[in-house]
């Protein structure tokens, strides 16, 4: 191709040329020839080699500078035993010392670590977590396409969240350095470990308490134990120390007063005593005024009535009674009841559809579960959400499929796969159809064919909730779930299917969902959804919420949309019992809610008071580096600078540029053409 352009620069420039148009004559004749010539020729070869579109093969040198990770375990069991200024200050000056011996040649990133792993300069010591396992899980994550050229963690080696990082020390590539922070004395110090309570307790009834307390180097002393609920006093005891004790309590207190119960065990502290900070431990346990109670009614003796009610009964908010039609004796009034659940209702021969118009119109909630002695006919009538056609009294093999989108509650992945697991159920064969709206849980599979037949769904109008299972056989799907998951996915299921069916259905046009129960350090995440008189959402509301503790400062938000709903997400919130006001604003209408929640206190930093140095060992060991105390910094530094692994990455980069995209090429052109245009004008040819 490049002979074919130069033949044809030289063929044209000559056929232009040939014949002296330009009537040169004396001394400069053939050397201005040979330059028009020259210049002609030059030009036609670079157009016609342009117009092939030749590509250049571009290679250049890229030197990646190695990456120095400095991270500092930013938890607050550092300043055991310190002052935590003196402790931030010189951390301050460590961190400019790294940056200032490592010059341009590399790149020194500082990190913190403790709940979570994030750039940053100064340290606060101030998280309530720490996991160590993070600093190496993050690193693989963030700079897995970096030259990490070291990394330096400074932390007391203690760690209560995670797996132990030696391991995941030696997955990285780069040498890690550990520099020993805390003291490995046991000083004197007196702690409430653990207690151990029910989440959920019943208003009157008496609940168990267990205190873990230990001690280090406090032999002859004593501290008073006190309980305190609701910030009375319910209980107190002298507790004598000696070097490494520990002891577990047990007592037990009575949930007199719904709602939520401050629990407070604190231990008096010591002289001389490192810290404070674990002398006390705090909960908070939801009581309620009341069990739900839950009836079901058989045709006849199954099974399933067991399973269905000892999985019901696995929650300890829910009382289960069973009757047997023609068997036991019936209640006289059935709105006592929360959920009833019919069990093959009605009978084959229109048994039970007496009970089931009194429930309707009780307006109890209803959980249909069909079987061979449905009686499918009868069941269309007295509940014409559920079409069966096609019904001949034969049934099918169905297992289930779970359909999403599913609102109702949800099932982790490990349910997902015990259900995967789960024995077939019996179901009366047909054509399903849902008249109406409804959630459907699972669908039918019938041998290897994932039908659209419902088996587990949902549905409720203005007056009640109804649900329905397709299928009998439960029985053996709890025996499953027993054998396989200690019955965990049936529990939730039944939980949840009840929790949905037996709860109080919500008409307020401004709802305002968030957890009952959060941890401290957690992010505050709430969800608000305001409607119109006719329950459509209105997208564009302006909802604001204001929340008080129980010291009584006051922390004010306002929500951002979030299609169609509105979405609050906001920094931590320390510990204590929070009581909310919320409003919504849209033309000429304002709207109202009320609400509380708990944030629960991180104690797992204030466990342990003494540093675990032999850790940071273990961990520098697994990364090929060494540890060092804070007085070595400058030899850790030094033994840096001569690790050969800790150098610059220089590798080839290979690009390919089409001639073309040379601007300059053309700025070339055009002068050739320039010139030669200046010299044929000055001879008079043009």
């Amino acid at each position: 191709m490049l002979l074919f352009c130069l033949l044809f620069a030289g063929v044209g420039s000559w056929f232009l040329y040939r014949n002296n148009p330009l009537a040169l004559e004396g001394k400069s004749k053939n050397w201005l020839q040979a330059t028009l010539l020259t210049l002609r020729f030059i030009t036609l070869a670079l157009i016609s080699f342009l117009l092939l579109g030749p590509l250049l093969k571009w290679i250049s040198q890229l030197t990646e500078k190695p990456v120095i990770l400095i991270v500092t375990d930013n938890s607050s069991s550092i300043p055991f035993g310190t002052d935590k200024n003196k402790l931030a200050a010189w951390h301050q000056e460590t961190i400019n010392k790294f940056k200032q011996s490592f010059d341009e040649d590399y790149q020194v990133l500082p990190y913190l670590a403790g709940d979570k792993f994030r750039p940053a300069t100064e340290a606060n010591f101030n998280d309530r977590i720490t996991n160590l396992q993070q600093v190496f899980t993050g690193t693989s994550d963030e700079f897995d396409n970096n030259n990490v050229g070291a990394i330096v963690l400074m932390s007391d080696g203690i760690y209560n969240q995670g797996e132990n990082p030696s391991n995941d020390a030696a997955s990285i590539k780069a040498p890690v350095y550990t520099i020993a922070l805390g003291d490995t004395l046991q000083r004197k110090d007196v702690l409430v470990k653990q207690v151990r309570t029910n989440q959920v307790v019943y208003k009157g009834n008496a609940f168990p308490l267990e205190i873990d307390i230990a001690s280090f180097a406090a032999a002859g002393t004593s501290s008073m134990l006190n309980i305190t609920q609701n910030g009375k006093q319910v209980y107190q005891n002298n507790i004598k120390w000696s070097d490494n004790f520990f002891s577990t309590l047990k007592t037990n207190l009575t949930a007199t007063e719904g709602g939520t119960q401050h629990i407070i065990v604190t231990v008096t502290p010591v002289n001389a005593e490192v810290s404070t900070a674990n002398n006390k431990f705090e909960l908070f346990i939801n009581v309620i005024d009341g069990k739900q109670k839950i009836a079901i009614m058989a045709y006849t003796p199954h099974p399933d009535i067991g399973a269905y009610a000892r999985t019901i009964s696995s929650n300890k908010n829910y009382d289960v009674d069973i009757f047997i039609l023609n068997r036991t004796p019936l209640p006289q009034q059935w709105n006592k009841y929360n959920l009833v659940l019919l069990h093959q209702i009605p009978g084959l021969n229109g048994e039970g559809l007496n009970i089931i118009k009194q429930l309707k119109e009780s307006k109890v909630p209803l959980l249909y579960v069909l079987g061979a002695q449905t009686n499918i006919s009868y069941l269309l009538q007295a509940e014409p959400l559920l079409q069966v056609s096609g019904y001949r009294g034969s049934m099918n093999e169905v297992l289930p499929t779970v359909q999403q989108p599913f609102s109702l509650f949800s099932l982790s992945e490990s349910d997902l796969d015990m259900i995967k697991k789960f024995p077939p159920l019996m179901a009366p064969y047909g054509n399903y159809q849902i008249k109406g709206k409804a959630e459907i849980l699972f669908n039918q599979q019938i041998g290897y064919i994932k039908t659209a037949y419902p088996l587990i769904f949902f549905n409720y109008d203005e007056q009640t909730r109804i649900g329905f299972i397709c299928g009998e056989g439960f029985w053996k799907w709890s025996l499953s779930d027993l054998a396989n998951n200690e019955g965990a996915t049936t529990s939730k299921i039944m939980s949840g299917a009840v929790q949905f069916l037996a709860g109080k259905k919500e008409v307020s046009r401004f709802r305002i969902t968030a957890d009952k129960q959060m941890d401290e350090g957690a992010e505050l995440i709430m969800q608000a959804e305001v409607y119109n008189e006719t329950y459509q959402l209105i997208p564009n509301a302006e909802v604001e919420i204001e929340l008080i503790n129980s010291t009584g400062q006051k922390y004010n938000y306002t929500f951002s949309p979030n299609q169609g709903t509105y979405q609050l997400q906001a920094a931590a919130l320390p510990s204590g019992v929070y009581q909310y006001k919320a409003q919504a604003k849209f033309p000429n209408n304002k709207l109202f809610a009320e609400g509380r929640f708990v944030v629960k206190p991180r104690q797992t930093e204030f466990i342990q008071t003494k540093a675990n140095h032999q850790l940071l060992k273990n961990i520098a060991e697994s990364g090929n580096g060494k540890m060092f105390y804070p007085n070595k910094v400058d030899e850790l530094i030094k033994d840096m600078k001569n690790n050969e692994a800790i150098k610059p990455v220089i590798y080839e980069k290979e690009t390919l540029k089409n001639w073309i995209d040379f601007k300059w090429l053309f700025a070339f052109i055009l002068l050739i053409l320039s010139v030669e245009w200046f010299i044929r004008k000055w001879n008079g040819s043009i």
